[in-house]
């Protein structure tokens, strides 16, 4: 075959090529795109949205296939005005919204989920909350986190619907473990996003966490009380603990037992148990028991006499 050939062959195939694509984009089809929202406009002074609005939907279009073709090629979008907004409830017809087309000539058909969404919009309102903490410290083995952490600031405004932020008593920091610290250090902690309606007037904290070597304590002859308990009551065999302590150094340097108290409650009591009760302490934090010998104890309620 001639090279003369072979290039009528290849132009004749081209031009089949494109009058079946001709052909074929100017029919009529119908294709779902996802759009994504936008608004434009302001709400009212003083008012703010309090419901969230979806960031896509789905949306059917109907249209030559050449003009389909473009929209595959331009930024869809759904237009919500604000601007027509007043306080409470309102349903806005999605259709009617301006929509981002390549073309004149193409058509909305449908939306889905729904061609309808709720909106509403509530007063604003703002409020100082305290920051509380969803921090997990884990020192460097043989160091201990010495006292509460502490955020600056403590507290943060927050802002938003007025339904909504009149819920709201505190805000949190993110989820996060922090590890193998064995000095004192501050760090930024991001808040946690509470929604989309609601913001802060910061988006971090600075976290302080006091770190200090570990140390160990033990305290013989602790008394041992009976809380909420009748005067004279009775008495504990035995009548004193010993109790070993782990903390920060510098609390467990200056610990004696006047700071710590082995207890139980006068009601925990009870014959059926033979008289045994099981001992609690307090101790001031963050400082932990580590032993506690005896745990239980045996009491002896005072008797009464019946003369």
């Amino acid at each position: 075959m001639s090279p003369k050939k072979v290039v009528i062959i290849i132009l004749a195939v081209i031009a089949a090529v494109f009058i079946w694509f001709h052909v074929v984009t100017e029919r009529v089809y119908t294709y779902t795109f996802t759009f994504s929202v936008r608004t434009t406009g302001n709400v009212a002074k003083n008012f703010v949205l309090a419901s969230e609005l979806p960031e896509s939907l789905q949306v059917v279009i109907n249209g030559r296939g050449k003009d389909l073709i473009s929209q595959f090629q331009t930024k869809g979008e759904i237009i919500i005005d604000l601007n027509k907004l007043s306080y409470g409830k309102k349903t806005i017809d999605l259709k009617e919204e301006k929509a981002i087309l390549a073309s004149p000539k193409l058509t909305v058909v449908n939306i889905k989920p729904s061609s309808e969404i709720e909106i509403l919009l509530d007063r604003l309102k703002s409020k100082e909350v305290p920051v509380n903490s969803k921090l997990e410290i884990i020192p460097e083995t043989g160091f201990v986190v010495s006292s509460e952490l502490v955020f600056s600031p403590e507290k943060v405004i927050i802002y938003g619907p007025e339904k909504q932020i009149s819920e709201i008593d505190k805000v949190y920091t993110v989820q996060e473990t922090l590890v193998n610290f064995n000095i004192s250090t501050s760090k930024p902690i991001p808040l946690e996003m509470i929604s989309k309606l609601i913001h802060a007037s910061t988006e971090t904290v600075i976290v302080s966490i006091e770190i200090e070597e570990l140390s160990e304590k033990s305290l013989a002859e602790i008394p041992i009380v009976i809380r909420k308990a009748p005067s004279r009551p009775g008495y504990t065999i035995p009548r004193s603990t010993k109790v070993k302590l782990s903390g920060p150094k510098s609390m467990i340097d200056n610990l004696t037992a006047k700071n710590i108290e082995v207890y139980f409650y006068y009601q925990e009591y009870s014959r059926k148990n033979n008289g045994i009760v099981q001992l609690k302490v307090d101790a001031p934090k963050p400082i932990q028991v580590i032993l506690l010998d005896p745990e239980e104890v045996k009491f002896v309620p005072r008797k009464i006499s019946t003369d």
